[in-house]
């Protein structure tokens, strides 16, 4: 069934219903597991975000050299690189 506006409507699925919500509960913990790295990711770099953000409302133009000088040169840092491995998160 496809539900449209509250309305459950008939579908024509190559699985059940109850394959259906196996993958559904599958894809909500990919997307909250995907959520939580980045959100990780973002805190783990805030102050360099902040000061990147900083300089981009005083410049509209910022330079690759201006962004290495804030968050390092690709690779540099490890905490970085650690984040996306499979490696559970702190």
């Amino acid at each position: 069934m496809i539900q449209l506006a509250g309305v459950r409507l008939p579908s024509k699925s190559p699985y059940s219903e109850e394959t259906a919500k196996l993958i559904d509960e599958e894809v909500r913990k990919l997307v909250e597991e995907c959520y939580q790295k980045a959100k990780h990711t973002l805190m783990l770099n805030k102050d360099e975000l902040v000061r990147l953000a900083e300089l981009l409302l005083k410049k509209e133009v910022v330079f690759r050299d201006e962004i290495e000088m804030i968050l390092g040169k690709r690779g540099e840092n490890a905490k970085r690189i650690a984040i996306f491995s499979r490696q559970p998160m702190p």
